[in-house]
């Protein structure tokens, strides 16, 4: 193989779910951290009893880049789609916002 770059994007391009196989659910349990992880941190916090601070703040940045990077990566992998998973993603991060902020 003379370009391991151009194997790598031909592998990923074209045949990414057929060898993942059924390890399909790593990347999907690790996106799914990564978009619940700042509930979950905010949730730990208010169990704890501390008082809310800057670090709440950096909190519900990091939920908004998140699920806004999370709507972006969407809208430009699936734009036929996009109607229907960006208005969900919107709603997915209201009802975070709602249960972090009552």
């Amino acid at each position: 193989m003379k370009n391991i770059g151009e194997f790598y994007i031909k592998t990923i391009k074209y045949n990414l779910a057929t060898n993942l196989s059924w390890l399909w659910y790593l990347p999907a349990m690790f996106i799914d951290f990564l978009l619940t992880y700042p509930v979950l941190r905010w949730s730990k916090r208010r169990k704890a009893g501390m008082a809310i601070d800057k670090d709440d703040g950096l909190i519900l940045l990091l939920l908004l880049v998140t699920m806004g990077c999370w709507a972006v990566a969407n809208y430009l992998v699936l734009p036929q789609h996009a109607h229907l998973l960006v208005p969900s993603i919107v709603v997915l991060t209201a009802s975070q916002l709602v249960y972090m902020l009552s």
